[in-house]
């Protein structure tokens, strides 16, 4: 056996050998950030429209109860960024919300300035 083969079977070799057993972790997150030009606005926007409540800290908000123990509800916190860009195509591009009668809220949503970039699908029996 040549070197070259030789060499290549050991590269494959150490590649097949395991470390010990792996195991996947799900790490969870609490906590999201946005930008806005102002986050004062943008804070007043989802409570008033999208029911948030007060979080762990001035500036963030919940959306279920808040009870200052682990793991923490997901919060969602507003940076000031003066040349904020759109949400579209950013890194987090959209967020889901679940609502009983999800044509009406979504009608609302647009009279207080939300744009539907899509066309909303109800799903049956949800």
């Amino acid at each position: 056996m040549g070197t070259r083969s030789l060499l290549c079977g050991l590269c494959v070799a150490l590649l097949g050998m395991s470390g010990g057993a792996q195991v996947s972790e799900n790490v969870p997150y609490d906590h999201i950030h946005l930008t806005a030009a102002d986050p004062e606005k943008a804070y007043d926007w989802y409570v008033t429209n999208l029911n948030g409540q007060a979080g762990e800290n001035p500036g963030r908000m919940v959306w279920e109860q808040f009870a200052s123990g682990r793991p923490l509800p997901l919060q969602l916190m507003f940076i000031k960024a003066p040349d904020a860009p759109p949400s579209e195509g950013g890194v987090i591009d959209s967020l889901g919300f679940s609502f009983a009668d999800v044509g009406s809220k979504v009608r609302a949503l647009e009279t207080a300035g939300a744009k539907v970039v899509m066309p909303v699908r109800e799903v049956p029996g949800l």
